[in-house]
């Protein structure tokens, strides 16, 4: 009896939708397969790649909030990155150029302040995408160790140095015309 009437209201739905519940011709069947793939690719752009906790104190309380990081954020940031770094470039030229106008500068100390404000600008641009994406700088705590003992090695050798360099300069035992082999 079930499977009676459970027939009988497939016709009567079949009957009052026309059959449309299957493509007709092949127009309708590619506005179809493109509705499919527009639902996967929204599927695909909304997929949660990890989440990103973040903990701030309110009125004394603990706060915390998950941001999802999506593959459409992480594409996203990596357009506003790229086009960070082409902003940062030529800005960074086009100071430097504003600054070559009003005092003269050799064009090597004008590539090197070139280069400091281009990398400047470009960690500018680095947080500012971080912080449009809500991912906390918390979660590159690590990296930051790692680096800071990485620049701590890579220092040394740039301070012992500069420090020798100072105690010559102040002691003056090398004076112009001294002959020095290196």
């Amino acid at each position: 009896d079930t499977i009676d009437r459970t027939q009988a209201l497939m016709q009567r739905l079949r009957a009052e939708l026309g059959d449309r519940d299957q493509p007709a011709d092949a127009g309708e069947r590619l506005e179809h397969a493109r509705k499919s793939f527009m639902r996967w690719i929204v599927e695909v752009w909304q997929y949660e790649l990890f989440s990103a906790t973040e903990t701030t104190q309110v009125d004394g309380r603990s706060v915390t909030v998950d941001h999802g990081v999506t593959v459409g954020k992480s594409l996203g940031m990596l357009v506003v990155l790229a086009i960070g770094y082409w902003a940062s470039g030529w800005l960074a030229r086009l100071l430097v150029a504003g600054i070559g106008r009003s005092m003269p500068l050799s064009p090597q100390l004008a590539r090197v302040f070139t280069r400091w404000l281009n990398w400047i600008l470009l960690l500018a641009v680095v947080l500012l995408v971080l912080r449009l994406a809500r991912i906390p700088l918390t979660a590159f705590a690590f990296l930051g160790g790692a680096l800071a003992i990485g620049f701590g090695f890579g220092a040394h050798n740039v301070i012992k140095n500069l420090t020798s360099g100072a105690i010559m300069l102040y002691e003056r035992k090398i004076r112009v015309g001294d002959i020095v082999t290196v």
